[in-house]
């Protein structure tokens, strides 16, 4: 795993942002029914947020410069002491793709586990880690929003090509 503070300097209202992806959050409770506890960003917003993934696609390619992305997905967490998930999961069985979250909202606690030890992130890190590496989101205590934008880079090399320098 490693990290990066990337900020917010790719909006101009991050206020504005967090706003539309709770509001965004409330509407999905169909989704939530199903079983889901994601939500993808909807296509009227997705413009806002094209900075955001540049910018995680260019920090990521900074952290690995062999790394050969060629397409990304992304989709949004949101949690409060009402609405928390924690299930270990990863996000691909193959060796190539990274994952990412951005820290977009975060209250004190709500970091991150993998299997072996616990992070803590500030709002506006980014978390850089494998897709096979196993995590959850931790629960947080808070009736503040926590919202993470998670970002999947799919390559076409391998992790033998790029993750060793």
């Amino acid at each position: 795993m490693k990290s990066r503070h990337i900020g917010f300097d790719w909006t101009d209202n991050h206020q504005l942002l967090c706003d539309k992806l709770i509001l965004q959050h409330k509407w999905s409770s169909k989704l939530y029914k199903t079983g889901e506890w994601v939500f993808p960003i909807s296509s009227n917003n997705m413009h806002l947020f094209l900075p955001l993934f540049d910018k995680i696609q260019q920090t990521v390619e900074e952290m690995y410069p062999k790394i050969d992305i060629m397409m990304r997905t992304a989709w949004v967490y949101v949690a409060n002491s009402q609405r928390n998930q924690q299930t270990y999961h990863n996000h691909s069985s193959v060796e190539r793709d990274i994952s990412t979250v951005f820290y977009m909202k975060k209250p004190a606690d709500g970091g991150i586990s993998f299997v072996d030890y616990e992070y803590n992130p500030e709002e506006g890190e980014l978390i850089v880690f494998p897709a096979t590496t196993t995590h959850m989101p931790l629960a947080t205590t808070s009736d503040e929003y926590r919202i993470a934008i998670n970002v999947n880079l799919c390559t076409r090399n391998e992790y033998v090509d790029f993750l060793s320098r």
